[in-house]
């Protein structure tokens, strides 16, 4: 037992002597829950995101002759090309993408299934649920037939800037790691996004500014983009129904007696 007790008195006057700092800083470093802020401004980083994005579209750009359409995906079982108010690429044989069904409703916001403006829709119903990302594009360019297969791409490359720059700004108010606004940037299912036209970058944007509105205690802004996220993706409403939850938990739980 003495033997023993010197030993781990000598190891610890050992590890004692070391000067480790380094080793702590590159562990600090390293750390991916270190609390260090990101170094990036969030305007910044959002830009860079979204150029990043952008290159990774380019190669299916060029191969279609620089043609946005190329991004809609549509496929002749859905698309008539003969209805069609302008032309776009569309493919034979083949059900297409759910782009092309935003396509429809970019140009005319309100559902139908009789197969207006060339496109008729897998469920009418179920599509315009997801509006917002569609009457986004609308709004930015007119219902222009022309000008819409462009508007979903660039829509789309705005959204995933602006979900990276709130996903920096809400990793500052709430000293995240400084790796969360690249897990999040960065995250695959956003390449299908860009290059097939689909509606998950515009909703993970409201969500990221809602919850940095949450983080820097703007709570109208706050209710106001949680309760849009919904319109995007219905799924989305689960954020307004679990802070609705929390809060309503915590007002419960203050008015409660100390036990």
């Amino acid at each position: 037992g003495l033997t023993l007790g010197r030993h781990l008195y000598r190891l610890e006057q050992r590890y004692d002597s070391l000067d480790i700092s380094g080793l702590r800083q590159l562990s600090k470093f390293l750390s991916i829950t270190s609390l260090d802020k990101p170094r990036f401004h969030p305007v910044v980083f959002g830009l860079m995101v979204t150029a990043f994005y952008a290159v990774a579209m380019f190669p299916g750009l060029r191969r279609a002759q620089y043609d946005p359409s190329v991004f809609i995906v549509a496929g002749d079982r859905f698309v008539d090309r003969q209805r069609l108010e302008s032309p776009i690429i569309v493919r034979n044989h083949s059900d297409g993408y759910d782009g092309e069904f935003y396509y429809r409703l970019a140009i005319d916001p309100w559902p139908a299934a009789d197969g207006s403006h060339g496109v008729t829709p897998d469920s009418a119903a179920a599509r315009g649920q997801r509006i917002l990302y569609p009457l986004i594009v609308w709004t930015v360019s007119f219902g222009n037939a022309k000008l819409v297969p462009a508007a979903l791409v660039l829509v789309n490359l705005v959204a995933v800037g602006v979900a990276a720059a709130a996903a920096t700004g809400l990793a500052r108010a709430a000293s995240l790691s400084r790796w969360v606004p690249f897990a999040i940037a960065l995250w695959p299912g956003f390449t299908i996004t860009v290059t097939h036209d689909t509606t998950e970058l515009v909703p993970q944007a409201f969500v990221l500014l809602a919850l940095w509105a949450f983080a820097v205690d703007r709570l109208w802004l706050f209710a106001l983009l949680a309760g849009m996220a919904p319109l995007a993706r219905e799924v989305n409403l689960l954020l307004p129904a679990s802070f609705f939850l929390w809060s309503t938990a915590a007002a419960l739980r203050q008015r409660s007696p100390a036990s």
